[in-house]
């Protein structure tokens, strides 16, 4: 299976969508490396998450639902300003990046223990 595209995997936020989507206000996706995806919806002011899978297939998003078989499949592409836009069948749907990390950790996670850019740590030959 060919992995998804590098700018696909982070946390995404719903930006807007058209009505007929019925996308709740602070919907968020959560795209991992390797298939995984957290879809969390606002539900009566707590957050549902659904544990889906994906595929990406060109410029398809293959999503299943196996705890609760139900398969979709929709058009997607990254936009201008690096929004990711859902084509529904002409619906349209727009989220934003809202943190950028690989296999669930966070960009500089365990950055804290390297030294500033530039300088060296205390291991390293300074010959």
């Amino acid at each position: 299976m060919k992995p998804p595209p590098d700018w696909l995997v982070g946390r995404w936020r719903l930006l807007r969508a058209d009505p007929a989507l019925e996308f709740a206000p602070g919907t968020r996706m959560d795209f991992r490396a390797h298939g995984d995806l957290r879809y969390r919806i606002p539900v009566e002011g707590r957050e549902q998450e659904f544990a889906l899978l994906y595929v990406v297939e060109g410029d398809v998003l293959r999503t299943d639902n196996p705890s609760a078989p139900h398969a979709t499949a929709t058009r997607f592409h990254l936009g201008a300003g690096g929004v990711l836009v859902f084509d529904f069948a002409g619906a349209i749907a727009v989220f934003v990046r809202e943190e950028a990390y690989r296999d669930g950790v966070p960009p500089g996670a365990g950055d804290e223990n390297l030294p500033p850019d530039g300088e060296t740590g205390p291991d390293d030959d300074a010959s």
